[in-house]
């Protein structure tokens, strides 16, 4: 798909909606965007795998590969190509360090420990692709008390107060349902990286983008 990202690559490490649906907002917009998963834990919006989607849609002909189906998985991962790496392995961490030199961007969101215990952070990229640029989605960031406290959508709205906005008069604070947080943070890691990128361009410097939902939804 051409647009203004055309000619740019993203190595991503995304899962769920968040990582997931800013990279393949990235996509539409032009990038090349391969997506790294880990055999040994899909993508939990492929589905599980011993049903990855209903029966109803598993029996279809055009379901050769039902790990590919899953609507819900699809919606948020349009336009991406797909590989699978066990970078707990040497053999894994060597192909995504050959690959890391032909990326204009990488992004993830897991929590903070997650990359730290494969042994990647930003500084061990920059010696490979200096000009890198890295964005993590967490959902409170990669600095601060909560730091390696796991969340989503549903867990960041009543901490950030969003709960509290909601619901009826005189009554408890309530969830959305719709779990926003992850669709504010995936847009502003589209902004994030598309400034980070024109900076690259400019000034020939990468860079690294601590995104958290918790600040996204406060914002």
């Amino acid at each position: 798909m051409s647009g203004p990202l055309s000619g740019t690559r993203g190595i991503v490490l995304t899962q769920a909606w968040a990582g997931s649906w800013c990279t393949s907002l990235l996509g539409q917009m032009g990038a090349d965007v391969v997506q790294i998963e880990v055999r040994k834990r899909p993508d939990s919006w492929r589905g599980d795998y011993a049903a990855p989607i209903p029966s109803q849609l598993r029996d279809r002909p055009s379901a050769v590969n039902p790990w590919n189906c899953n609507p819900l998985y699809n919606s948020v991962n349009l336009g991406k190509r797909c590989i699978t790496l066990d970078l707990g392995t040497e053999e894994g961490m060597a192909v995504f360090k050959r690959l890391l030199p032909f990326a204009d961007f990488c992004a993830e969101n897991f929590s903070p420990r997650v990359l730290g215990n494969f042994g990647i952070t930003y500084e061990q990229m920059c010696e490979i692709k200096p000009d890198i640029v890295l964005a993590s989605l967490s959902a409170y960031g990669h600095s601060g008390p909560w730091t390696n406290i796991p969340g989503i959508g549903g867990t960041i709205e009543p901490s950030s107060g969003m709960s509290g906005m909601l619901g009826y008069e005189g009554g408890p604070p309530l969830n959305s349902g719709q779990m926003f947080p992850d669709a504010i943070a995936a847009l502003n890691g589209v902004a994030g990286i598309v400034t980070a990128l024109r900076h690259r361009d400019l000034t020939g410097q990468g860079q690294y983008i601590d995104l958290s939902m918790m600040e996204s939804s406060l914002a």
